[in-house]
């Protein structure tokens, strides 16, 4: 579903090749700006775009190099990407100006028309209770405060840019158009900067006729389409040139985030599973699947890494964009782990058997099966043999077999960084061997009493993501220079006659890998993760203070890394008599985060109504209630404490 050169050295990792911030037509030329806007017309000359995929990727792609065209082709380019009110893109509305209507909350304001053009929503007005807006207008309302809410206030994001007023305000802009043909929405980044402000399209009925499996009811379509494009137009805050997977992958984590119960996203994991030699890192339609790598990380390191990779993906820079892996390493080390190439490694293991209760891959359990890609591996038999492309695996069943131990031995050219992986399946549940490769590439896991288990699976990976430093405008991906690796997988039950590795890194789940000795059957798992702790101080502030920084101000020490978000209030009779409401009334809130165990001053902005009711009543002393609530990155349930502040004349 839609939610949418002369070769340089190589370089030895992606870390090496961020260079000084270029000007974004660094990273485009003419000849890839023109094939990206015959693409569009391309699709635009269909009459019906099949994979509904193409349209907004393509749009994408178009409004990020239409700087590099010829003026006449830059026309052409901005009358596409133009709003429905004025230009000839998919979403061009042609009602008259009389017929347009608009509709505003305090941060969202959509678009449609009335009459009888192709372009209007259902008219129906029921469910509102005749407030003048149609049904479904009310739903798409609905659907984006929800999003907001969820994904703005609740998990951190910056709120979308100002557009400058170019729908009439500087909020937000959703337009609703007759684009079923073509996309479920879409969203445009409209300025030439990495951070841009945008627009929104969303179909306007979501009829079964253009989006069957819905039952002509178009609830989940337009939750799950706001979710999705709302965290669109949130991207384009932090870095709207970063790489196309990233996009995608994390505004489809995004839905699932404001309505967990729609799990639209599920129509895109039998695709997932059946090619795991397509790289995860590229432009193949693979990328929407790849919401379950942004779960896998949110359940490992708390929900707030996926909006700190965007926030790092802005202060990294490559051929004048941004590049995700570059990103997603910087916040998975910051959080203590071990880095992109040995989280991703422990993810693909984690998909051979992601059914399993205990995986760590969100609602694995209702997913397809994988597809064991490269077949049989018989154990003492020919080794396996391939090639692998940068982030992609491949997957090898293994008969278990009666024995003591089973080895298996293999990896990749020396010198690419990739790993190997014994995952074993009992009783619903999974054990898995992770092994980064050494220097040379080689490398040999091992597990023991591998007869208990029904299924056994050999994972190898390519986790390497060395490119030349360019972008290919052509092909809408980087120059990877690690494509093609050959690799071997050899399984025996006997040790290979090279030294076994029997400890190599443990996998990043926080589970050992098993050792040799064969006393021990059930792999050892660490201890778990200590609780999470807060401590809160301060008790007293003056009210002058107060109102000349506008914050009132408390520390909290928390015992490990994670983010602190406050919420300060007046009990029922303190609001009566300030003035500010009749019951419990929210005073402020404050957010804070650390990388590390700190104290941390935590900053709660008052309301403006708050301040003004102190100001008038700065003779007497006021109780203020601080509720933090602290979330560990490191996944530990959160914690909330309390303190009441007395502020004084």
């Amino acid at each position: 579903m839609l939610r949418h050169i002369v070769l340089i050295a190589v370089v030895s990792s992606f870390l090496a090749v961020a260079a000084p911030a270029r000007a974004q037509s660094d990273r485009f030329d003419r000849q890839s700006a023109e094939k990206a806007l015959d693409r569009v017309e391309s699709l635009l000359g269909q009459k019906e775009i099949r994979d509904k995929h193409k349209l907004t990727l393509a749009l994408v792609e178009m409004a990020r190099q239409r700087s590099e065209l010829a003026p006449s082709d830059r026309k052409r380019a901005a009358a596409i990407l133009a709003r429905p009110t004025n230009g000839t893109g998919p979403g061009q509305w042609t009602a008259p100006p009389g017929d347009r209507r608009m509709s505003c909350t305090a941060r969202v304001c959509v678009h449609w028309v009335v009459g009888s053009t192709v372009d209007a929503p259902p008219s129906e007005d029921i469910e509102g209770g005749g407030n003048g807006r149609p049904d479904f207008v009310d739903l798409v309302v609905n659907s984006f405060e929800q999003s907001l809410t969820r994904e703005v206030d609740e998990l951190g994001w910056l709120s979308p840019l100002s557009d400058s007023g170019r729908g009439g305000s500087n909020l937000l802009d959703v337009y609703l158009s007759n684009i079923g043909d073509d996309a479920y929405g879409y969203a445009v980044p409209e300025d030439n900067a990495r951070s841009s402000s945008g627009y929104l399209v969303l179909d306007n009925d979501y009829s079964d006729a253009e989006f069957p499996g819905y039952d002509g009811i178009p609830t989940v379509p337009v939750h799950v389409t706001a979710a999705h494009e709302l965290n669109h137009v949130l991207q384009y805050r932090y870095d709207s040139l970063q790489d196309l997977w990233m996009l995608e992958s994390t505004a489809t984590w995004a839905e699932e985030k404001v309505y967990d119960a729609a799990n639209d996203y599920l129509a895109y994991l039998g695709s997932w599973a059946s090619k795991p030699e397509v790289p995860v890192a590229s432009t193949d339609s693979k990328m929407y699947g790849s919401a379950i790598w942004n779960h896998w990380l949110d359940a490992r390191f708390g929900q707030d890494i996926i909006r700190q990779a965007w926030a790092a993906s802005a202060s990294i820079t490559v051929d004048g964009g941004g590049f995700a892996p570059a990103a997603y390493d910087t916040v998975i080390r910051g959080a203590g782990g071990a880095g992109f190439g040995s989280e991703l490694a422990s993810f693909f293991a984690a998909t051979a058997e992601w059914d399993a209760a205990n995986s760590g891959i969100r609602e694995g359990v209702t997913f397809p099966s994988e597809v064991r890609s490269g077949g049989p591996l018989p154990v003492g038999g020919a080794p396996a043999s391939g090639t692998l492309d940068h982030t992609a695996f491949a997957l090898y069943d293994i008969a278990p077999p009666d024995a003591d131990n089973l080895y298996l031995t293999g990896g990749l050219p020396a010198g690419i960084t990739g790993s190997i992986a014994l995952v074993g399946f009992e009783n619903g549940s999974q054990t898995r061997v992770v092994g980064t490769l050494d220097g040379d590439g080689k490398i040999t896991v091992t597990l023991p009493d591998p007869g208990r288990f029904s299924r056994i699976t050999a994972v190898v990976a390519n986790t390497d993501v060395s490119h030349t430093g360019l972008w290919n405008g052509v092909t809408k991906d980087w120059n990877w220079t690690r494509n093609a690796q050959s690799f071997l997988l050899s399984a025996t039950t006997s040790a290979p006659p090279e030294p076994t590795v029997t400890s190599p890194t443990p996998d990043e789940t926080g589970t050992p890998s098993p050792t040799v000795s064969p006393t021990v059957t059930p792999a050892p798992t660490v201890p778990p993760p200590a609780p999470a702790s807060l401590r809160l101080t301060r008790n007293s502030s003056r009210i002058g203070s107060v109102l000349r920084k506008g914050v009132l101000s408390l520390f909290g020490q928390a015992n490990k890394a994670g983010s602190h978000s406050a919420r300060a209030t007046v009990d029922a009779t303190t609001a009566k008599r300030l003035k500010v409401g009749r019951r419990t009334t929210t005073a402020g809130t404050g957010r804070r985060t650390a990388s590390a165990p700190a104290k941390l001053k935590i900053n709660v902005k008052l309301t403006r109504k708050l301040r003004a009711a102190l100001k008038r009543n700065r003779k007497r002393s006021v109780k203020v209630k601080v509720a933090v609530t602290f979330r560990p990155a490191d996944g530990t349930a959160a914690v909330l404490e309390t303190l009441t502040v007395k502020l004084k004349p």
